[in-house]
């Protein structure tokens, strides 16, 4: 054996790379600010992302809606132009289109009539299509101030140019206002 020195010297060598080794172990691990911070960064980012992925779908849905208005105006145009086409007697007074002399049915009508005031005291119209065999439709739901009127005189022309205008107004968003042209023309006889 060696001197008690050595011995000495080596218990305290092993005891000092015992606590050397356990300040390296306990250092792999993050303290508590440096948790806190990374929770803080990640909740930032998760935050960020849910506001805009939010703000994405709702302005999806309103532009979903907007265009399903839309469409839905563009298709009465469309429904009146090929369906009033080749009437002999066209009239158009008082937010009303009327078409007389067609095959089967034989009169058509299409009026623009109120159907309720909304919260901010729009007068809410419908477009109905109204025919001599008793069909009745509703083809332009809830659109404000809603009207037909002739673009030319066409009393003595066979052309009718006439404007579908309005107002849509969609859930809170500010009121967008349409105004679609179309063309009738009426036959000889």
């Amino acid at each position: 054996m060696g001197s008690p020195w050595t011995e000495h010297f080596a218990e305290y060598q092993a005891g000092f790379l015992y606590r050397q080794y356990n300040l390296r172990m306990m250092k792999k691990g993050f303290t508590l600010t440096e948790m806190i911070i990374g929770m803080l960064i990640t909740s930032i980012l998760i935050l960020t992302i849910g506001v805009m992925s939010s703000t994405g779908i709702s302005s999806y849905s309103k532009l979903r809606k907007q265009a399903e208005a839309y469409n839905e105006i563009y298709s009465a145009v469309s429904f009146i132009e090929h369906s009033v086409r080749g009437a002999k007697n066209i009239s158009l007074a008082d937010n009303t289109l009327t078409a007389k002399g067609l095959k089967d049915p034989s009169n058509l009508i299409y009026d623009c009539t109120i159907t309720r005031v909304d919260p901010d005291n729009n007068l809410m119209y419908n477009l109905i299509y109204n025919d001599t065999l008793g069909h009745t439709s509703t083809i332009v739901n809830d659109v404000a101030n809603l009207t037909i009127s002739p673009s030319n005189d066409f009393s003595n022309d066979k052309l009718l140019n006439a404007t579908i205008n309005g107002t849509i107004i969609l859930d809170g968003n500010k009121p967008s206002n349409f105004s679609l042209p179309f063309s009738v023309m009426r036959r000889n006889g």
